[in-house]
């Protein structure tokens, strides 16, 4: 696990969007959901990719990372790889054979 802190003594909190399981098609058929969080207005946003073999709405500590980094001006994409949490391989079968 790779953990992170953004600091700054002036931090400016901005409105956020969220978009909730967006489908990733991949080259060989399959998705990879995601979530999606970044500032209501402006762009384009310096953006952090987080993927995780584990629920992306499960984990404790994804979501007000996401937030936390969106209020600051980045886009945040969180995304679950393979065979978790509604990630669909080969043609939305789930499995990779």
């Amino acid at each position: 696990m790779v953990g992170f802190a953004v600091a700054s003594a002036n931090v400016t909190t901005r409105k956020i969007t969220a978009l909730y399981d967006l489908r990733c098609p991949m080259r060989d058929g399959g998705e990879l959901v995601t979530d999606v969080h970044m500032p209501a207005e402006g762009g384009p946003f310096p953006t952090v990719i987080t993927r995780t073999p584990y629920d992306r709405g499960e984990e404790d500590y994804l979501l007000p990372t996401a937030i936390d980094l969106a209020q600051r001006g980045f886009a945040v994409a969180t995304q679950d790889t393979r065979t978790r949490a509604g990630a669909m391989t080969r043609a939305g079968t789930g499995s990779r054979s």
